[in-house]
């Protein structure tokens, strides 16, 4: 996952997310939850 990448690249690098938000999708993890928050359609950031 690199800052920039559209929506659309996320779902095919990771698959479908548990939840879609507004402005991020959530993925489940063997680690936790990892959020994916997109600004402008484009990915700045994970948490």
């Amino acid at each position: 996952m690199k800052a920039g990448m559209t929506p659309e690249q996320v779902l095919v690098a990771l698959g479908q997310p548990r939840t879609r938000g507004a402005d991020g999708f959530e993925y489940c993890t063997a680690s936790g939850a990892q959020t994916v928050t997109f600004v402008n359609g484009k990915v700045a950031r994970t948490s």
